[in-house]
C-alpha cells in the first residue's frame, strides 16, 4: 500500500471532510461520482489558506504549525482522489470509518412500522396484566363481602331463634318438647369440633422493610403449599414477632403445616418457597401449632369442686299425679335445649358448605319460614 494512503488511514483523516466535498446524496443515500476537477478545484481554495508562502508574518508558531499539516493533508487528499487505485482503497476504508448508517425511505417505514407492532404488543401486555390483578382483588374482596353477609345471617337467624323460645316461655311458661317438632337434622362434616382441628396458629419475627408486605392474602397464599386454606386472621402479637390464625379446608393440610421444620427446612434450596416471590417472607416463618380447643362451660372440669353440704333426704312417699306432671315441662324444657343447641351448631357449620350460595336474603327467607314453623 502507498506510504501516504496508509498515513491517512493510521490518522483516521476524512479526505472528504477535509476539501468540502460531499461523497454521497443525502436524499437518496447513493453514492456521487466526483470527478477530478472538482477535487483539483476544492485543492487550489485550500492551498490558497493553507500554504505556508501564503502565511501573515504576524502569525504564531502554533498557527504556523497547523497551516503546514492542513496543506500536508490537502496536497495528499488531491493525489489519493486523483488516483483511481488509491481513491477506491480509501472509499473502502471511508465506508467503515466515517460513513454512518443511514436508512432509506422504505428501510425507515418498514422499521417505523415494527417498531409500532412492539410498542403495541407491550401495551397490550400490560393491559392485560393490570386487569389480571384488578379482576383478582375484586375477587377477593367479593368473597370476603359473602362471608361477612353469611356471618351476618347467622347471627340473625340465632338471635331470631332465641326470641321464639323466651316468647314461648313467656306465653306458656313451660316449654314441652311435642310444642316445636324438630326437622330432621343433617351431619355435617365440618361441626365445630372439627374447625378447631383445621386451625392453626403461626408466628414469624418483623422486619420493617417486609412488615408491610406481610397481609392475610400473601398468608393464605404462602400456606397453600400445605393444601386449600378457607380463611386467615391477623392477630396482636408483640412488637418483634407476629401471629396470625389460619383455617384449613382439612385436617391433613393443617397437619403438614404444623410438621414443616420452619427453622432448618427453610434454609437454601430446600425451602417450599426457595423459587417463588415468597422466599425472604418464608425465612421470618418460626412456628406453626393447632389452636387450643378452650373448654366450654358445660364440659370443663369440676374436680377440684367443693362437696355439695348435706341437705335433708327427701321423703320417700309416692308422688301424686299432679306432682309427677309438674315435672315434666321442666325435663322437656332441659332436652330441648339440648338438643336445639346440638342443631344449631351443626346447621351452622353446614350453611357454610351445603349452602354457600345461597344470599342474605335467602338466608332470612329460610329463617322466616323455620320461625313459622316455630310459631305453630
Amino acid at each position: 500500500m502507498d506510504r501516504d494512503l496508509e498515513e491517512i488511514i493510521e490518522k483516521n483523516v476524512n479526505l472528504y471532510q477535509l476539501l468540502d466535498i460531499t461523497p454521497y446524496e443525502e436524499a437518496t443515500n447513493t453514492k456521487l461520482d466526483i470527478p477530478s476537477a472538482l477535487v483539483k478545484r476544492q485543492y487550489r481554495q485550500k492551498a490558497l489558506l493553507h500554504h505556508p508562502d501564503k502565511q501573515a508574518q504576524t502569525s504564531s508558531t502554533r498557527e504556523l504549525e497547523e497551516n503546514a499539516v492542513q496543506f500536508h493533508f490537502a496536497s495528499l487528499a488531491l493525489k489519493i482522489l486523483t488516483d483511481t487505485e488509491l481513491k477506491a482503497r480509501y472509499d473502502s476504508f471511508y465506508n467503515r470509518k466515517f460513513r454512518s448508517f443511514q436508512l432509506s425511505a422504505n428501510d425507515r417505514a418498514k422499521y417505523n412500522e415494527k417498531q409500532q407492532g412492539f410498542k403495541e404488543a407491550l401495551q397490550r401486555e400490560e393491559a392485560d396484566y393490570n386487569s389480571y390483578q384488578s379482576e383478582w382483588h375484586l375477587k377477593q374482596v367479593f368473597e370476603n363481602r359473602l362471608n361477612q353477609l353469611r356471618e351476618e345471617g347467622l347471627r340473625k337467624r340465632r338471635a331470631m331463634e332465641k326470641e321464639i323460645m323466651l316468647a314461648k316461655r313467656t306465653l306458656s311458661g313451660a316449654v314441652l318438647l311435642d310444642d316445636m317438632p324438630l326437622p330432621p337434622i343433617a351431619v355435617s362434616a365440618k361441626s365445630e369440633a372439627d374447625r378447631e382441628a383445621r386451625t392453626v396458629k403461626i408466628k414469624w419475627l418483623h422486619r420493617e422493610e417486609l412488615k408491610s408486605l406481610i397481609t392475610p392474602d400473601i398468608i393464605k397464599d404462602m400456606f397453600s403449599k400445605f393444601g386449600a386454606v378457607d380463611s386467615c386472621a391477623l392477630l396482636s402479637g408483640s412488637s418483634k414477632r407476629g401471629t396470625a390464625r389460619l383455617v384449613f379446608s382439612d385436617v391433613q393440610s393443617a397437619a403438614k403445616a404444623v410438621r414443616y421444620d420452619y427453622l432448618e427446612g427453610n434454609r437454601g434450596s430446600q425451602s417450599l418457597w426457595f423459587n417463588t416471590s415468597y422466599k425472604k417472607i418464608s425465612s421470618l416463618l418460626r412456628d406453626c401449632k393447632f389452636v387450643k380447643e378452650e373448654l366450654t362451660p358445660e364440659v370443663q372440669d369440676h374436680s377440684n369442686t367443693k362437696p355439695a353440704s348435706k341437705t335433708k333426704p327427701v321423703s320417700k312417699t309416692k308422688p301424686t299425679s299432679s306432682t309427677a306432671r309438674s315435672f315434666v315441662p321442666f325435663f322437656n324444657k332441659q332436652k330441648y335445649e339440648r338438643q336445639l343447641n346440638s342443631r344449631s351448631q351443626i346447621e351452622d357449620a353446614e350453611i357454610f358448605t351445603s349452602d354457600a350460595a345461597l344470599s342474605f336474603d335467602q338466608y332470612l327467607a329460610k329463617t322466616m319460614q323455620r320461625a313459622a314453623v316455630f310459631n305453630k
